[in-house]
């Protein structure tokens, strides 16, 4: 009964991170995955900066992941170019044109953040934190 409780709690939670960002979508007409793929390009390094690194990390299909760069950068966000080593990985950048709304994506990102995790003591932080990734665990090695 207590994890369909968390169940509950984790998708009031998803519920009001989309809603947060609603006003960056309808203005710069970015879909929720679209969200995902700018916050990812904008937090991370870009060692880590292929469609199949974002799939991987945010949890969404490759389709999706695809679909939602080749929009972003048909609208002029992103940038491919083909690795020189490896002609098949292509990385993606984030351009100028990107600046504006990844900026605002990530700072309503973490103030999201900040407003989640406000009064909680640190040290229950790293206690959810450490279930949580159990929690990945148990179901990446399930065979859904």
């Amino acid at each position: 009964m207590m994890l369909e409780n968390f169940m509950e709690h984790y998708f009031k939670i998803e519920k009001a991170y989309r809603k947060y960002f609603q006003a960056e979508m309808e203005e710069y007409q970015i879909t929720p995955n679209e969200i995902l793929v700018l916050l990812f390009l904008c937090r991370n390094d870009s060692s880590a900066n292929t469609a199949k690194d974002i799939a991987q990390n945010v949890g969404v299909s490759k389709g999706l992941i695809a679909r939602s760069v080749e929009h972003l950068a048909g609208r002029g966000y992103l940038r491919a170019e083909r690795d020189a080593a490896d002609r098949r990985v292509v990385h993606l950048y984030l351009t100028d044109a990107a600046g504006e709304p990844a900026e605002k994506i990530f700072l309503r990102h973490e103030s999201f953040i900040a407003r989640l995790g406000q009064g909680i003591p640190e040290e229950k932080l790293r206690v959810t934190m450490q279930t949580i990734r159990n929690f990945v665990e148990n179901i990446s090695s399930a065979d859904f």
